[in-house]
């Protein structure tokens, strides 16, 4: 493949200094320039030819890199060491290497730098810088781990020394492709009626999460009371690592999960289907409702972005949520059109949509949504944007763009947390049914118990954020040098209990909250009361209050509250029921969550160990850790440490104990304390670390769980009067959770 140049884009830098790109700059080229593999260590060498100007004493040459790659951060002293970047010149100059993370423009901030001292660089002077330098017996550099058609090494000179930057003719990209295959993956739809056909996605994955684009084989898939299964599907490089099995129908009433296996012996296992013979009109849909492209922050273009949502992730409604400051008029009108080609009721409902992304003291970030194919653009500034033509439209802070709407009843903002929060001081009723409580961001709790406090009546969703071209699939980001992912977790989805597949039933089923919560998984949940109330509704009566819950998990299930607002009034299983197990049929789970801060800089560090005195460790697994490198690193019979971040997710461990004797002692920065295992019981002990929602807890679960789970649980001792939101909350051994939207029962109604 040829080096690619000139790739397209509109980042807000073009807006904000021109198109400034000119041959007086300079050129550039890399070699090898043929496509790599996501997370490939190799060594490439950019070529960069000074322009007219040159370049004097004091200036520089930088290569800019999208915010959002995660591709791994240069160091300049440890040869020997993946991540080795050195630079030479035939000019008559010193140069010396740096990596700023500020040096250019969103949403190419962070660059390597070379500075040129001691001497200046003449017109045609050539620099090499080697990213990876394996000269000295390193072994080079990690790339980026998630696909793009067109990786921009973004080349930037500052020939005067000025601190202004002028890009170079024609900056050099690669292609990033998706690795060879490491897991199968079984995609279908989580309801469907007796007799109706449907379809079944096989997908192959590379280690970090990607479509394995050169994946060649048979797979067979296999099913119970399934007509047309097994079935038996070849994967073909063309396929790029993606295959649909369509004509499928149950013959049977019930819940049936699919199986698939390929000749190399990679098996999976599909999301629970629950298949229904009576009429019930309610279907359950999938939704991510967040992304961005490159025309905003993140990466791959809205084509590749909607194309991705409806083949390889199998969605069945997506949105696009660029910030506003960086839309410009041309990629608006990009997105308007898109939206609206790509929709297929019945198949594929997108939403035209955008993040009004104000400060946090004016309403933080709300994901505006537009129920038809068009919508005026009311932004919340121009901050990035060099046409201030139609700055006359902005509406801030956000009270004033619900002003704007008045009464409409075909716009939508849902608060989420991102760098900045969504502020609920801005919270209206009228545009804001559902709140967003996990994204690629991470876990926030905290948002739907702050909405729960202030008496808000609102549902629960959640979405990717994904900025990495991989809506509905999008997998942790990699760590930068300060030890902190960009992206901590797995993306969420919502699921939606709508009556068909259409833009106005999905936006009735929002509106009405029916919808819940995943972390990335199609956790099946279902959550009624006896009345035919469902998860959203509002229910007023005077008996006590009863919810009938059914979820089929995607991994064995941990636990489940129902929570009536902020107190846990139900557990499975019960704690008291498990600490009167036998000492080998139970274990210890210690699991830690929150954030620091509700703001951008949030996550919490949680390294630390966990010792026993007069007792002895069997096993200790780990619990919940998103990223290969962190989990346990050292483990004993007697001791254990780990490393961990939390963005609001659990993380933890399992042990199983030899006996049931002795005191743990357990010490992190944000939380430390020591607890005999008799002091345990039949409780859930939590120990506070402030922050937000900072904490340990303590607890008994018994070794065995079902992936499969129906309760019925009525609230012994309810208020007397007032609203109450009942709400479940699931989590899984795999540290995958669910979150109902609350049933809001009035209590002393009719």
């Amino acid at each position: 493949m040829a080096d690619q140049v000139g790739c397209t884009s509109h980042g807000s830098e073009s807006e904000l200094w021109g198109d400034n790109s000119d041959d007086r700059y300079g050129r550039a080229r890399i070699e090898p320039a043929g496509p790599i593999r996501a997370g490939q260590v190799g060594s490439w060498t950019l070529i960069v030819t000074i322009g007219e100007h040159g370049i004097d004493d004091g200036g520089a040459v930088a290569v800019a890199r999208r915010d959002v790659s995660d591709w791994e951060i240069p160091q300049f002293d440890r040869p020997k060491e993946s991540g080795y970047v050195t630079a030479r010149t035939d000019g008559d100059a010193v140069l010396q290497l740096r990596y700023d993370r500020k040096c250019y423009v969103r949403a190419w901030r962070a660059a390597l730098v070379v500075d040129v001292y001691d001497g200046s660089l003449a017109p045609g002077d050539s620099v090499w810088i080697t990213f990876g330098d394996t000269s000295e017996g390193g072994p080079g550099m990690r790339a980026q781990t998630f696909p793009a058609s067109c990786y921009e090494f973004k080349v930037l000179v500052d020939g005067f020394g000025t601190g202004r930057y002028y890009e170079v003719a024609a900056s050099p990209s690669l292609r990033i492709e998706g690795g060879p295959p490491e897991q199968l993956q079984l995609v279908g739809p989580s309801l469907v009626r007796l007799g109706e056909p449907f379809a079944l996605v096989v997908r192959a994955l590379d280690s970090w999460g990607n479509p394995a684009q050169s994946y060649e084989d048979r797979v067979t898939v296999h099913g119970e009371n399934v007509q047309g299964l097994p079935a038996e599907v070849s994967c073909r490089s063309e396929d790029q690592g993606v295959v649909r099995l369509d004509g499928l129908e149950a013959t049977r009433a019930g819940r049936v999960r699919f199986t698939a296996v390929d000749r190399s012996g990679r098996r999976v296992e599909s999301n629970p289907m629950l298949v229904r013979r009576d009429s019930e009109p309610a279907r359950l849909y999938w939704g991510d409702l967040h992304g961005q492209t490159e025309l905003t922050v993140g990466t791959g273009t809205i084509d590749e972005y909607l194309r991705f949502g409806r083949d390889v992730a199998a969605l069945d409604v997506i949105s696009w949520q660029g910030n506003d400051f960086q839309i410009t008029k041309e990629g608006w009108g990009e997105i308007v059109d898109h939206i609206k080609r790509y929709h297929e009721p019945g198949r594929y409902v997108t939403f035209l949509g955008y993040e009004w992304s104000g400060l946090t003291p004016a309403g933080g970030d709300y994901n505006v949504y537009f129920l038809g194919d068009d919508g005026p653009l009311h932004r919340s500034n121009h901050w990035l944007l060099d046409d201030k033509s139609d700055e006359d439209t902005d509406r801030y802070p956000i009270s004033e763009l619900f002003a704007e709407w008045g009464d409409r009843k075909d716009v939508m903002a849902i608060p989420h947390v991102g760098g900045r929060y969504g502020n609920l001081d801005f919270y209206d009723g009228r545009f804001t049914p559902v709140v967003e409580i996990h994204s690629h961001h991470g876990t926030f709790e905290w948002l739907a118990e702050e909405a729960m406090r202030r008496g808000l009546e609102v549902g629960f969703i959640a979405g990717r954020d994904d900025h990495t071209g991989r809506p509905g699939l999008s997998y942790p980001t990699r760590k930068s040098s300060r030890g902190l992912a960009s992206f901590d977790v797995k993306g969420g989805y919502a699921g939606i209990y709508a009556q068909e597949l259409s833009r106005e039933s999905i936006w009735d089923a929002i509106y009405r909250r029916h919808t819940y919560a995943t972390t990335g998984e199609r956790i099946l949940l279902k959550v009624t009361t006896p009345s035919g109330a469902m998860m959203g509704d509002k229910v007023n009566q005077a008996r006590p209050p009863r919810l009938d819950v059914e979820i089929g998990g995607t991994a064995p299930l941990f636990s489940a509250e129902v929570r009536r607002g902020l107190e846990t009034v139900h557990r499975w299983p019960d704690p008291n029921e498990v600490n009167a197990l036998p000492a080998d049929q139970r274990r210890l789970a210690v699991v830690w969550s929150g954030v620091r801060v509700h703001s951008r800089r949030k996550k919490a560090r949680w390294d630390g160990s966990l010792s026993i005195q007069d007792g002895v460790f069997r096993r200790v697994e780990p619990f919940g850790f998103d990223q290969p490198d962190e989990g346990i690193t050292r483990l004993s019979n007697e001791f254990v440490t780990w490393r961990s971040t939390t963005s609001g997710d659990p993380d933890g461990l399992l042990i199983d104990l030899l006996g049931d004797d002795g005191t743990i002692r357990f010490a992190t920065d944000p939380v430390c304390f020591e607890v005999s295992l008799a002091e345990i019981g039949g409780q859930v002990l939590t120990f506070q670390g402030g922050g937000v929602n900072l904490q340990v807890q303590v607890f008994w679960v018994p070794r065995e769980a079902p992936r499969d789970l129906s309760f019925s649980f009525q609230d012994p001792a309810p208020p007397e009067e007032g609203v109450c939101p009942y709400w479940v909350r699931v989590v899984q051994y795999d540290g995958s959770m669910a979150w109902s939207s609350p049933i809001y029962y009035t209590m002393g109604g009719e």
